[in-house]
């Protein structure tokens, strides 16, 4: 499979792994010192949700487009919604046209002293992210495997940030790559935040995994998870979860009534 994020821009799981890297971004801006915000699969900046890809799948239509005029009381969602809102000029009150990718919401919430390194192998996303923050010195695209490439940026010179780890999950051995990753990265950055996206289709898969990945940490974790489908159908996507090593304080419990609610609004 060649996985294009584009089929998939502004799904219910891009909108709730976007949300935990938000309040994981705002919370780490409660202190003034700067911080390091890293991807190893960025994928491009923007995606157009009227285009052929977003529109042959129709999963924004479920996701983001699901949540558009929707009030939400909560902080962290108000923060969201207003961001992704400003982010385009397409973007009109009753729907939402393009949407962006985690790196440009990084960069759009980061501060005048925070630093961004962007990583992604693809040649086609990955032009894109150079072309957009083109000029842009707190912004750094690398053409290149994030896995591979992370070992120069780690510790990041600030000794504070977020490692977003996003894969598409196609290859078969993508779970131990990502086992041999977090082994090297957190040798060298231990006190890191380091948030890793998962898919969810079989629930036992799923749990043998994240076992598996997590055994042998010392570093606490949380597994924050929205499933608006039952998870016992292996062939779709029930649900999608973020294990976030070394959480800030409270992220657990801000996220966990957002879940619930998203679970519900996405649901069939």
């Amino acid at each position: 499979m060649n996985y294009d994020h584009a089929y998939h821009a502004g799904c219910f799981a891009d909108v709730f792994k976007h949300i935990v890297v938000l309040a994981i971004l705002r919370k780490l801006q409660k202190k003034s010192t700067p911080y390091c915000y890293l991807e190893t699969h960025a994928g491009g900046p923007y995606y157009d949700l009227r285009g052929f890809e977003a529109s042959k799948t129709g999963e924004a239509i479920n996701g983001i487009q699901k949540i558009w005029t929707l009030d939400w009381p909560e902080p962290i969602m108000q923060d969201y919604l207003a961001l992704i809102r400003q982010v385009s000029h397409f973007n009109k009150p009753n729907a939402c046209s393009v949407y962006p990718g985690s790196g440009a919401i990084a960069a759009e919430v980061m501060r005048y002293n925070d630093r961004c390194v962007l990583q992604e192998l693809a040649i086609n996303p990955f032009i894109q992210l150079e072309r957009f923050f083109e000029g842009n010195k707190r912004v750094a695209c690398y053409h290149q495997d994030g896995y591979a490439g992370s070992k120069a940026f780690l510790p990041p010179l600030e000794k504070r940030g977020l490692v977003l780890i996003d894969p598409p999950y196609e290859e078969v051995h993508e779970w131990k790559k990502l086992k041999e990753y977090l082994t090297m990265a957190l040798k060298r950055w231990p006190t890191g935040i380091f948030a890793i996206w998962y898919p969810i289709k079989d629930r036992w898969g799923i749990d043998k995994n994240l076992s598996k990945l997590t055994a042998d940490l010392s570093q606490p974790f949380v597994r924050l998870e929205c499933c608006p489908l039952l998870d016992d159908v292996p062939y779709r996507l029930n649900g999608t979860g973020m294990c976030v090593i070394n959480p800030p304080w409270l992220l657990a419990e801000e996220i966990r009534p957002i879940a619930n609610k998203l679970a519900k609004a996405f649901g069939e």
